[in-house]
């Protein structure tokens, strides 16, 4: 799969361009993550896809943690 043979590729992004990512790509995302493992090999996380255009990460952990 092209997605995957791109995130093998690893890259900062230090600035978005503000194009909205299709959903085949945000669900590919999801599975890459989903099936990466986690230190303790129990995937003790939680991904939570935001689709709505936010400022920052303040804006991210109010909608998270406050509503």
């Amino acid at each position: 799969m092209e997605l995957l043979n791109a995130l093998k590729w690893r890259y900062a992004t230090k600035k978005m361009n503000g194009q909205a990512v299709s959903q085949d790509n945000v669900n590919a995302i999801l599975e890459a993550a989903h099936l990466a493992p986690s230190s303790s090999g129990l995937q003790p996380f939680e991904i939570i896809p935001v689709y709505h255009p936010l400022n920052n990460a303040k804006d991210v952990y109010k909608i998270l943690y406050y509503s």
